[in-house]
Order: structure tokens, then sequence, then C-alpha cells
């Protein structure tokens, strides 16, 4: 469990983070976004101990992290791994010994460096790489490396600073699907900076929006999107949404997997003899699993009919103002 109590740091006059507070519980994927300068790598270094903060508490397992000291907070922080956006893998080490070197600083024995490596490249998924340099590697090959170095320790908590923002789309939905893997195989809480909103909405269970320092969204994955504050409005920019006709009603009408009938929209216009008309109809990929949408333009003289047999069907509905894409 970490719990972020009020939590302060600035630098010279510039406030960064102000009174965040934060409970991750274990074992869980958390997304932390916002835009630049909002505060989020500040938090991660609070986390891991290489940033003091000013106030507040950040407790690790009960553990108050601004109460240890040199060699205590250095025995600590083997319990957070950490990557990074640009891997920062040593170039002059190849593979075997970029993963081996958090080890071999802890005075690890030969055999047991050995025998852990090796493991991580098959967890990780390039044991055929095990001799390269960082040079011969291309991008999503070197996150794989960084990620692996990062576990080397048994690490209780990951944290991903920007970890798939140099990749493209493809490799940084592989890099994810192995987190994602590494996550449910290890029980490891892995926090997850970036900007991507769409890496956050599949594979994080809860997300926090920062906004100038402050936590100024939360929530679970499906509903923090599905009823879209107005801070994710301003993050997502105007481009990310469609307007809807004034007159009448717009409605969404949520399914999941299980719930989704072709012949839904057929009997609800021949039972309730409703004018409506689809504006929209997508499906979305949340950590939870997929969820259907639709928004339907309704005719306000029909909107109760239409309305109170969805209710009726146990049809999850909403009204919409605006559609986020």
């Amino acid at each position: 469990m970490i719990e972020i109590n009020k939590v302060c740091k600035s630098f010279h006059k510039l406030q960064v983070l102000k009174e965040i507070n934060m409970k991750l519980e274990d074992g869980k994927i958390y997304g932390l976004i916002g835009q630049s300068g909002s505060g989020k790598s500040t938090l991660l270094r609070c986390i891991n101990g290489l940033t003091v903060y000013d106030k507040g508490s950040i407790k690790i397992d009960n553990v108050e992290i601004s109460s240890l000291k040199n060699a205590e907070l250095r025995k600590f922080r083997q319990n957070i791994g950490m990557i990074f956006q640009n891997y920062s893998l040593l170039s002059r080490l190849n593979v075997y010994d970029n993963i081996a070197l958090p080890m071999r600083c802890w005075k690890y024995g030969r055999e047991e460096i050995d025998k852990r490596v090796n493991e991580l490249l098959d967890m990780v998924q390039i044991p055929d790489k095990k001799n390269a340099f960082p040079k011969e590697l291309s991008g999503g090959q070197k996150q794989r490396v960084a990620i692996a170095r990062a576990l080397a320790m048994n690490p209780k908590v990951l944290l991903c600073d920007e970890a798939t923002s140099a990749l493209d789309p493809n490799i940084a939905e592989t890099i994810m699907e192995l987190l994602t893997e590494i996550n449910k195989k290890l029980g490891i809480t892995v926090i997850l900076v970036t900007h991507q909103l769409s890496i956050v909405k599949t594979y994080c269970e809860k997300i926090y929006l920062l906004e100038e320092g402050k936590i100024a969204a939360e929530g679970e994955s499906e509903e923090f999107f599905e009823n879209p504050s107005r801070e994710l409005r301003n993050l997502m920019g105007m481009q990310g949404i469609t307007a809807l006709p004034e007159n009448g009603r717009n409605l969404r009408i949520i399914l999941n997997e299980k719930q989704t009938d072709e012949r839904l929209l057929a009997r609800m216009a021949l039972e309730t003899k409703g004018a409506f008309s689809i504006v929209k109809a997508d499906a979305e990929q949340y950590h939870s699993g997929r969820v259907f949408y639709m928004i339907i333009h309704v005719e306000e003289e029909c909107f109760e009919k239409i309305s109170s047999w969805l209710t009726e069907e146990r049809v999850r509905w909403n009204l919409e103002k605006e559609v986020l894409l």
C-alpha cells in the first residue's frame, strides 16, 4: 500500500506539488496523466526517494520515506523499480550486464545473478539478445531490457516515467501487454506516467489527473472516461469533442460484452414507438473489459418513453451534451 498525504514540493519559488493525496493498493496498475509541468515526474521521484518533499507524508507499507536516511533509503529503494522514456541503458555494457548491474552493485554472487538475469530475459521475451549491445537493439527491445533491469531486485513497485512515449503505437501496445502480464504474474504495483490517453484507458485500473500540481480528477478507468471531468476535457482538447444536436435529448447507451444485442435498437423502436437517430457508435477497450456504446438523438416528446424502456431493460444510459472521441 502506498499512502500519499498532503505532499507539497517547491523548487525555489515555484510550487510543483500542492497537497497531493493518493492511496494506491498493492498489485494494481495506476495511470498518472496531465500536461507537461503538472508535477507527474516530480511525484514519481518523491515516491522513490530521489526528490525530498517539503511537507506531507509518503508511506510505502507503513514506512515513511522522509524518515529514512542514507543507507536505509538506499536499501529501501530495492523495493522500487523505475523505467524511463530514454531507457537509460549503459552503451558500453551488453544486455546481460545492463540487467545484472543492480545485483552487482549489491554484491550478489555470480550464480544468483546468472539465474536471475536469465529468468528476466525469458520474462521480457528477449533471451536471444543476451550478448547484444544497446546500439544493436530496436526501441522496443531496449525498453524490454530496461524493464528487466528494473525488476532485477524483485521490487514491489514499478514506476514508469513515459515508458512508452518514444515508441510507435504498435510497439507501445506490446510493452504495455508485457507490463500487464508482469503485474499479474508478480503482483507488482505499477504507476504509469504518460501522455498517451489510449494507454491509460486500456491498461490502467485507476487514473489520477494532475493539473498545476494538484489532483484535479481521479477515478476508475471506465467511469473516468465515460463521465469526463472539465479537466480531462481540457487535457484532450476541443479536437477530441464532437458537437451533438441541440434540440431534443442525446443519450449515451452503454453495453458490456455480455449485453451486446444487435436487435436492441429494433426492439426499442418497436416497443416504445419512439423516434430517435444514431449519432455515433463505437467500442472502447478498458482494463475491466470491452465496452460498446451508442449515442442516440431522441425527440423531446419521446424521451420519457425511451429512457424508461432502457431503465426497465437494465441498460446503462446517461445524457450527453458532447462526445469525447
